[in-house]
């Protein structure tokens, strides 16, 4: 989502504290050059572009600023490509009459009496040409992030040494990324083109921001904030990539001069010691098993980070524990963190939970999660068709099931072979399809995976570098829930709360609904266990049993005890094991919260010639007696008493219509003696 640009630009001849007093000449200078690079994903010749344009700026450091704009067809992303166009690429490219891609700006000048676009092979001399002129202006910047809250500072000088030919100038400045990987045609690493300089924000709007006097020895000091947003059209911004270029253009074209700035980093009331967890490194497409998830964690603090402990899980499942050391140095330093390996269960939506433990100065930092995408579906048939180029030699490949059986394999190869394969008849599982090429040096070859709907799972032209790796199902590939059997109950205990989901189970028997298990042992004293999926968090229609065994009698049964939820209750022997069963009402499945409740045995403690009901209650509790009944208690099952109430009567009418659903021990006293009974309320 977009942030605005906040309205505080400030107009001052003294700079912020965190920047240096002056950072721009007033000597007369040489002008650097701005290169503005119109470029596209799918321009099959843009990356020579940019080979071209960073050799110029290679070959003369300081004095170059490049600005990649992506627009134009060759830009317009299709099948889930990312979009990197922004608000002001299409006016800009239209003033420069871009008439092909790649082309490029040479400080805005019309070089041939026209338009300022030029095609690549013209950079090279406009730009000698632009380096040889004596500049009018003198442009410096510098830039400052807070690394907490995005806020970007950025700090414009200028200083006219000269007269400028126009009364009004205008000051622009660019916010670029770096390092995005993605597609590029033409690039030859598939998704993994690393794009530079890519323009993502005018942080001075279209055209800049003018400058109403331009006479020699005129200084121009300006400040800007800006909130850099999560994302920009969807493509994750990371401010440890961005960049700033300043210029100067005399109207929209003739930019005399610009400067680069990388910005530094820090944040206000910063603590000795805070780490952050940023993000998790998104990675490729699972399919369940396991995968070794990566992390990226930032010095945010005033000391090194020298060592830290991770606790994570998958789906809710088992977490586990990884004590890394090493060193993150202070000043917004940042690192990827791989761990280790984790295993889980696939369900519709995989998600990994991070967490730093323990907890370091600023607590509200320390934990990130992340979905990981699905595996690609695929027909149970894919067809693989591979070119070798000159890598043949170096070539192998296989592809493996979840566990890890090689089912089919090639290579190697000899050059400028095209090898041509079907995987047939596969079932439900996940598939693992991964080549590698040793040698890196001399060309990559290129792959295609697609299925018998002619559905592509890999289409990559000259992208294997080193290794490729990408997973795909014929189908929805879940594994079932670890409990999915009762000789894998999972154990419960009094006072606990447990998710799960009986989607992906299979059916035990009983009703046609999949079902899952858990097990309850005794501690030792008789008591009464109450399975409830009464708490909101159950989205399908349940049903309860539980067993003395797993292929046991049923001891007890419950379906709809709180509208389409249900609660069971049985006594324990304080000894024995017990298992429950979670399932569907009919063939219902979905997720459920399970809370276990534990109340001491009441059935050895009466009252001779008392009795109740009925039990359970939805409005009132009759109460009778041979004897005075002297008083009633009710306590919920945390301890809290609810009811308490004097009868002196031997028969009376208890209301219990406020109570909430759920058990509650109603404390009886007759003629001096007490006794304590299960009472459960609809």
């Amino acid at each position: 989502m977009k942030k605005k640009l906040l309205a505080s630009t400030m107009f001052t001849f003294i700079a912020l504290a965190m920047f240096g007093q002056t950072i721009v000449s007033t000597e007369s200078e040489l002008k650097n050059v701005v290169l503005e690079e119109y470029t596209g994903i799918y321009c099959t010749y843009c990356p020579d572009g940019h080979a071209i344009a960073a050799a110029i700026q290679e070959n003369n450091p300081g004095r170059v600023n490049l600005i990649n704009i992506h627009v134009g067809g060759y830009s317009n992303p299709s099948n889930g490509d990312p979009d990197f166009r922004t608000p002001f690429g299409t006016a800009i490219a239209a003033e420069a009459g871009v008439p092909y891609y790649p082309s490029g700006s040479i400080n805005r000048r019309s070089w041939n009496g026209g338009a300022s676009a030029i095609g690549r092979g013209e950079w090279n001399s406009k730009a000698n040409i632009i380096m040889d002129e004596d500049s009018d202006v003198n442009v410096g910047v510098e830039a400052y992030i807070d690394y907490i809250t995005n806020i970007l500072t950025v700090h414009v000088e200028a200083y006219y040494t000269a007269d400028s030919p126009e009364a009004t100038n205008m000051l622009n400045v660019a916010l670029l990324q770096n390092n995005t990987l993605g597609p590029q045609t033409g690039g030859g690493q598939g998704d993994e083109y690393n794009h530079m300089h890519r323009l993502v924000w005018l942080i001075t709007g279209q055209w800049g921001e003018e400058i109403t006097t331009t006479t020699s020895g005129t200084f121009v000091d300006r400040t800007f904030t800006y909130t850099i947003p999560d994302h920009y059209n969807d493509v994750p911004t990371d401010i440890d990539d961005m960049e700033i270029v300043a210029f100067i253009t005399e109207t929209h074209q003739d930019a005399p001069s610009g400067a680069t700035a990388f910005p530094t980093y820090g944040t206000e009331d910063q603590l000795d010691y805070d780490a952050f967890l940023r993000y998790v490194v998104e990675p490729a497409p699972q399919c369940g098993v396991s995968f070794s998830p990566s992390v990226n964690v930032q010095n945010v603090g005033l000391d090194e980070i020298t060592t830290l402990e991770f606790i994570y899980s998958m789906n809710g499942g088992n977490s586990q524990t990884y004590t890394w050391n090493g060193s993150i140095g202070t000043g917004g330093a940042n690192l990827d963190i791989e761990l280790p390996e984790i295993a889980y269960n696939n369900t519709p939506d995989n998600t990994l939970e991070v967490m730093l433990s323990p907890a370091d100065d600023n607590q509200d930092n320390d934990s990130t999660s992340l979905i990981i995408e699905p595996a690609t579906i695929s027909s149970e048939t894919v067809n693989m068709s591979l070119r070798t180029f000159d890598t043949g030699a170096t070539i192998t490949w296989q592809l493996t099931d979840s566990d890890n059986n090689i089912l089919y394999s090639g290579g190697p190869y000899g050059n400028d072979e095209t090898i041509e394969e079907s995987f047939t008849n596969l079932p439900l599982n996940c598939y693992q399809f991964n080549i590698d090429d040793t040698d890196t040096t001399n060309g990559n070859a290129s792959l295609v995976l697609r299925d018998s709907e002619y559905q592509f799972i890999v289409n990559c032209n000259q992208c294997i570098e080193e290794n490729l790796q990408v997973s795909f199902s014929p189908g929805v590939w879940v594994d079932v829930p670890v409990n999915d059997l009762c000789v894998d109950a999972i154990a419960i205990d009094c006072g606990g709360a447990y998710d799960g989901q009986t989607i992906t189970a299979t059916n035990s028997g009983n009703d046609s609904a999949p079902d899952v298990w858990y097990s309850y042992t005794g501690s030792g004293e008789p008591k009464d266990i109450i399975i409830s999926l009464c708490d909101g968090g159950t989205d399908y229609d349940s049903l309860l049993r539980v067993f003395d065994a797993c292929d046991g009698t049923e001891i007890a049964m419950n379906d709809d005890f709180c509208d389409l939820q249900s609660e069971v209750s049985f006594l324990s022997d304080g000894t024995s094991t017990y298992y429950i069963m979670v399932e569907g009402s009919g063939s219902g499945a979905g997720n459920f919260s399970l809370e276990v409740s534990c109340l001491l045995g009441t059935n050895d403690n009466t009252i001779e010639g008392f009795s109740f009901n009925p039990n359970p209650a939805t409005d009132a509790i009759n109460l009778s007696s041979i004897g005075n009944i002297e008083r009633v208690t009710i306590y919920n099952i945390l301890g809290q008493k609810v009811i308490d109430q004097d009868i002196n009567a031997t028969s009376s009418q208890l209301n219990v219509a406020n109570l909430v659903t759920g058990a509650y021990l109603m404390q009886v006293s007759v003629d001096g003696k007490t006794a304590t009974y299960k009472v459960l309320k609809n």
